[in-house]
Parts: C-alpha cells; structure tokens; sequence
C-alpha cells in the first residue's frame, strides 16, 4: 500500500483502542464522507462496507478470470488471487 499503510495501522489500533463512548464522540466529531459509509463499521466487525463489495464486483466484471488447469479439477483465480473451483 506504501507510506499510508503504516498510518492505516497506528490510526485503527488507536480507533479500536477507545471506549464506546469516547468512540461514538469520534464518529460525530468526524464522520464519514458519504462516499466512505460504512467505514467505522468495517473496522470494528471486519464487513466490508457496501461501497468496498460494488467496487470489488465491478473490478470482477472488467478483469477475466484466468482459468488455471490442475491435476483435479480446473480453478478460477481473479482478483486478490481468489481461487474457487469451476
């Protein structure tokens, strides 16, 4: 990711880090830009936000999937090397 990588890391460590209400005070002191809803929610449970699955099926829908052929059965590898079975 580069040089934000280990910014991402310290900010969510701090963020995960605070109290319930000292969180929530955080949410409505900065809230999330419309085009990143679901942001907070993604760091605390780890599901991703709507905006993050959208981008990642329109990504899918542009890159083909390689179809790779191995000794048991052929497997599909798209993006993030996902593999599933064809």
């Amino acid at each position: 990711m580069g040089w934000g990588e280990a910014y991402w890391d310290q900010w969510r460590v701090f963020f995960l880090a605070l109290k319930d209400e000292e969180r929530q005070r955080y949410r409505e002191t900065w809230p999330e830009p419309e085009s990143w809803q679901g942001l907070y929610a993604f760091i605390e449970s780890g599901e991703p936000p709507p905006w993050v699955i959208e981008r990642e099926k329109n990504w899918r829908a542009r890159i083909p999937c390689r179809v790779q052929m191995s000794s048991a059965s052929a497997t599909t590898t798209g993006l993030y090397g996902w593999s599933g079975n064809t």
